[in-house]
């Protein structure tokens, strides 16, 4: 299960290290900048279509939330 509370905190920070507001990254990934910050406060979740969107925006990887995308032994 995906902890909405944590991704949103990660997110809130990679957007603060890109020195962008919540308003301008909501206008770069076409969502409201109310739903972004339900996002960062973990009370709503992104659909994958947005999340890669956010992930082009802010350079980020699966691997910034924990996920191993490498193949196991």
């Amino acid at each position: 299960m995906i902890d909405t509370f944590s991704t949103g905190k990660i997110i809130s920070k990679l957007r603060n290290d890109k020195k962008l507001t919540q308003e301008e990254l909501a206008e770069k990934i076409e969502i409201s900048k109310n739903y972004l910050s339900k996002v960062e406060r973990g009370l709503s979740r992104l659909n994958a279509e947005t999340f890669l969107k956010m992930a082009e925006v802010l350079s980020f990887s699966l691997e910034d939330f924990g996920v191993n995308v490498r193949p196991t032994k």
